[in-house]
């Protein structure tokens, strides 16, 4: 009999199996891979009491959008959060209701934009031809615009 087959018919002692499986614990399951994109890292709101974020009343606290405001992965976030409309609570200093008509006014611009040379009415009686700016800084720009709202 070889030696890899009586290695396998010998029982394992209980102390062994434990420690075999304690290091298991430490690694990171497959869902911190797919449930938490990398730049949650980076994230402000991680050194901050998660229940703040999901508020039982109405609005949003000064102090959260303080926090979302100075956050160095504030466009990532928002676009995690309009790109999922199950997510709950603020993200990106956005509360549900305020991501859901952000995705209502991107998609009428989005309408809008792929109409050759669209007018739009502004405030107003002045017209301009739709646009739709996606950039990193026009986002941020938009979305801080709006935060109070």
């Amino acid at each position: 009999m070889s030696i890899t087959k009586e290695a396998f018919r010998r029982p394992v002692a209980a102390a062994n199996v434990k420690a075999m499986t304690q290091s298991f614990d430490l690694l990171p399951d497959i869902r911190d891979f797919i449930c938490h994109p990398t730049w949650q890292a980076e994230a402000a709101c991680r050194d901050h009491d998660m229940n703040a974020f999901f508020p039982h009343g109405p609005g949003i606290s000064p102090e959260i959008h303080e926090i979302c405001a100075g956050c160095l992965v504030f466009v990532e976030c928002l676009k995690f959060a309009l790109a999922d409309p199950s997510l709950k609570g603020v993200w990106a200093g956005t509360s549900e209701r305020k991501r859901g008509r952000m995705r209502a006014a991107m998609r009428n611009l989005a309408e809008l934009a792929s109409q050759e040379q669209a007018p739009v009415r502004l405030h107003g009686n002045a017209r301009q031809t739709a646009s739709l700016d996606l950039q990193p800084s026009s986002i941020r720009k938009h979305a801080e615009g709006h935060m109070s709202s």
